[in-house]
């Protein structure tokens, strides 16, 4: 019902030319507007909450195309994770990647539709769309480190191994603290305690940033183990390590750019 009564007045808002066209659209937007921050306000409504309300909002496609991004993201790990046991069977391509980009794309059609349909406010579309590129961008290195470690394991010498698993240990511990930390935001706004929003995103972006420069820190010194043990290597072993290590780098950065942009 609701939803049906909004189709309407967002026709009657973007129906052109006239004065009393003019007026009656500058009225509406007005009224409805300030009924909306009301709803937020006095009920301690939470942004995920209003999004449902409202459901032409294009904050419900990108914020569903960040949960598709961090489950896959999760799932990398665990796969990054596994490929350094020594009692891990090589299963190949994961399944889950076959479903990652379809249901990315999906998300990101609707977002775009969204963007461009009558709206009762401004939408910030600069800020979404940065939004929407810091997470295909994620997904895209997701998609291609999971790709690689599906060709063969890699077989390291032991002072290799120990730096790749300290490596993997910290890119770990950053998809964890990425994970957690937006799901305390959600539980925060979820709660209606908003005010706390700043604090948490600033603690997740720091501790985030600690295990970052250590993980950087590693791949350097992997990096020259590589280097100085090339004659000892396979050079498809020397050729996917770089690569993974470039990948796993990239997708930190990448990590932290969605903190960043979702500060007040």
């Amino acid at each position: 019902m609701l939803e049906h009564l909004l189709g309407k007045v967002l026709k009657v808002l973007a129906s052109p030319t006239g004065t009393v066209c003019i007026l009656l659209r500058t009225s509406l937007k007005t009224i409805l507007l300030m009924s909306m921050l009301i709803c937020v306000d006095k009920f301690n409504m939470d942004f995920a909450t209003f999004t449902d309300i409202f459901s032409g909002s294009p904050y419900k496609p990108l914020f569903r195309h960040r949960k598709t991004v961090l489950e896959a993201l999760g799932l990398l790990n665990r796969q990054l994770q596994s490929s350094l046991s020594a009692k891990s069977t090589w299963h190949g391509r994961p399944e889950w990647l076959t479903e990652l980009s379809l249901v990315l794309s999906k998300h990101e059609k609707e977002l775009i539709s969204r963007l461009h349909q009558p709206s009762i406010t401004a939408q910030p579309k600069e800020l979404i769309l940065s939004m929407l590129q810091t997470q295909t961008n994620l997904a895209y290195i997701i998609n291609r480190l999971a790709e690689r470690l599906s060709y063969r394991p890699v077989k390291l010498l032991p002072d290799m191994q120990e730096r790749m698993v300290q490596l993997c240990r910290h890119f770990g511990k950053a998809v964890y603290l990425l994970r957690q930390g937006i799901a305390e935001l959600e539980g925060l706004n979820n709660a209606g305690f908003r005010k706390q929003h700043a604090s948490t995103l600033q603690q997740a972006h720091q501790e985030l940033t600690h295990h970052i420069e250590a993980l950087r820190e590693s791949s350097s010194l992997l990096r020259e183990l590589a280097f100085k043990y090339e004659g000892q290597l396979e050079q498809m072993d020397l050729a996917l390590l770089l690569l993974t290590i470039d990948d796993i780098e990239d997708l930190t950065l990448w990590m932290r750019s969605m903190i960043i942009q979702m500060q007040p």
